[in-house]
């Protein structure tokens, strides 16, 4: 791969990784919940699913998904029920006011497994990995170089992509002083991850059409 080539791979990716969605939504919420130091568990969570999917998607299973339209459906079915669970969680949740100088409750492996299962959830991603990925793969040198460059060069984009929205919650977090403006937060949150499900889910419907 030339320096070229990789240069243009990181700016792709790293604009592919900008825009909102699930899986920015997320480390912001963790760090409202916990604060510092914990808030750079979400992203690494993000960055181990990175791996999974770049492994799946070099290992040709993204484009078994693309040619199994059922099994493609039916993933993106489970993907939405799981983003509309979290959307419901955050709804019920009970609020209370947050202490900017303190730690949150929930574990380092428990953020970052959450955070790793929001964006594993979503079998789209597996396919933006194939689409991003193939162009920058030679077939005429070995593979494995090649992804030994890749990989690692993704996973850091996304690890750093999403530091910069858990950073970006800090503001919020000072002003989340009340059980109020938690409680208005979690249902902005869980409304965001429900209507992520919802379109999710009509998408679904549409390929299966």
């Amino acid at each position: 791969m030339t320096v070229e080539s990789w240069l243009t791979f990181v700016v792709i990716w790293t604009l592919a990784g900008l825009p909102l969605g699930p899986n920015a939504v997320h480390p912001i919420g963790v760090t409202l919940r916990n604060g510092y130091p914990r808030c750079f568990f979400a992203p690494l969570g993000m960055a181990l699913a990175c791996v999974i999917h770049a492994t799946i998607a070099s290992l040709g299973v993204g484009t078994l998904l693309l040619l199994s339209p059922t099994l493609f459906v039916t993933l993106k079915l489970a993907g939405a029920a799981y983003l509309a669970w979290l959307g419901v969680k955050l709804w019920l949740r009970k609020p209370q006011a947050i202490n900017p100088q303190s730690g949150g409750a929930e574990s380092a492996v428990r953020i970052v497994l959450s955070s790793c299962a929001v964006s594993l959830v979503n079998p789209k991603a597996v396919l933006s990995y194939v689409a991003i990925f193939a162009p920058f793969v030679s077939a005429e040198s070995a593979l494995l170089p090649q992804l030994v460059i890749l990989i690692p060069t993704a996973t850091l984009i996304v690890f750093l992509n999403y530091v910069g929205y858990a950073l970006l919650a800090w503001p919020i977090r000072r002003w989340m002083d009340s059980a109020a403006k938690r409680r208005l937060f979690d249902r902005i949150s869980g409304t965001m991850f429900i209507g992520f499900a919802a379109l999710l889910g009509l998408s679904s419907r549409q390929s299966s059409v």
